[in-house]
């Protein structure tokens, strides 16, 4: 085989791969109905206000997002705040950018709640 024949199966193979990972990525996000401890403290370091805590009893549901939810969402006059979030990561062990990043998705959609915000 030539060289520019097994570069092109290279890169279409890449590509298949790229498609595949992104139909399973969503197909396991559509499947979800609830978030992991990770993925609340996700949302309450990029969008929190007043520093992160968890604020929930042990072995307790909460099936409509509270007490969560008022920390999750970027709020009307937080929108594009980003002193809140290095002061979140202040306490945190790590690095803002992906923080930063979720905050600034968020603040697109005040007061609006979406896992496929932090999924980007």
């Amino acid at each position: 085989m030539g060289m520019k024949k097994e570069f092109t199966i290279t890169i279409i193979i890449r590509v298949l791969l790229l498609i595949l990972m992104a139909v399973l990525t969503y197909h396991v996000i559509a499947q979800k109905d609830n978030l992991n401890i990770d993925e609340v403290l996700n949302y309450e370091l990029a969008n929190g206000t007043n520093g992160w805590s968890l604020a929930s009893e042990d072995g307790m549901a909460y099936s409509d997002g509270e007490p969560f939810f008022e920390k999750m969402v970027v709020h009307e006059d937080s929108g594009f705040s980003y002193a809140d979030v290095w002061k979140n990561q202040a306490s945190d062990t790590h690095p803002p950018f992906y923080y930063a990043l979720l905050h600034t998705i968020c603040s697109f959609f005040p007061e609006k709640f979406s896992i496929w915000q932090c999924c980007f």
